[in-house]
């Protein structure tokens, strides 16, 4: 990860919209969209660890964008997933 790059929580994800709210502090949040992420998941877990760039808030919008975004899936989801894959 870039040393410039922030990191914050997946604290909202809509599926069927393809975005997200990460979140850094209670008046740090950032707009994400699935197009923005360049790795991890299509439909990440709450609570992942998201590693990004920002962009300044469009005009019209509420919060700024988080882009070039690294989704990290908590390590709880990604034991459960391995153990259930080698029972398989």
């Amino acid at each position: 990860m870039d040393s410039r790059q922030k990191q914050g929580i997946l604290k909202v994800w809509k599926d069927l919209r393809g975005f997200g709210i990460v979140v850094i502090s209670r008046h740090e949040a950032y707009f994400l969209h699935t197009s923005d992420v360049i790795e991890g998941p299509e439909n990440p877990t709450l609570g992942s660890t998201v590693y990004f760039d920002t962009e300044p808030t469009p005009p019209g919008k509420k919060l700024p964008v988080a882009v070039n975004a690294v989704i990290v899936e908590p390590a709880a989801v990604l034991n459960v997933a391995s153990k259930s894959e080698v029972k398989s």
